[in-house]
């Protein structure tokens, strides 16, 4: 009898990727509110979390798989900004799809471990 491999959820190819790309998802969020919003008086710069990249860096690192599975990336006013400024929200709207890209590119190359882990046997090619 083979040992059968860990369920999908529970690996860490899996984590980073689901939670990397919920950031994303999350910051380009974030960065479009800021945009829509530059014209209204008063208004504060909103960001994800920035304590939930080191949280989960914490967590890999440690083994602990299934604590970041349950994190959730949270948007939360920018601490680094008071005042919203267009050319840095540009640069952010660029660093989110650069990152964007980074995950997914990571996600594609590790589809094959990643379809191991559910299935339970190698595919071929």
């Amino acid at each position: 009898v083979m040992p059968s491999s860990p369920p999908a959820t529970t690996t860490p190819t899996y984590a980073l990727a689901k939670k990397g790309l919920e950031w994303a998802f999350l910051e380009l969020g974030a960065v479009s509110q800021n945009i829509l919003n530059y014209p209204v008086k008063g208004y504060r710069p909103v960001a994800v979390d920035p304590g939930f990249y080191k949280i989960v860096q914490e967590k890999m690192s440690t083994g602990q798989i299934d604590s970041v599975l349950n994190l959730d990336p949270k948007i939360v006013e920018d601490p680094a900004e008071t005042r919203l400024d267009l050319v840095q929200e540009n640069l952010a709207l660029n660093t989110v799809l650069l990152k964007s890209q980074v995950f997914s590119q990571f996600t594609s190359q590790h589809l094959k471990t990643l379809e191991h882990a559910i299935t339970g046997r190698a595919t071929g090619g």
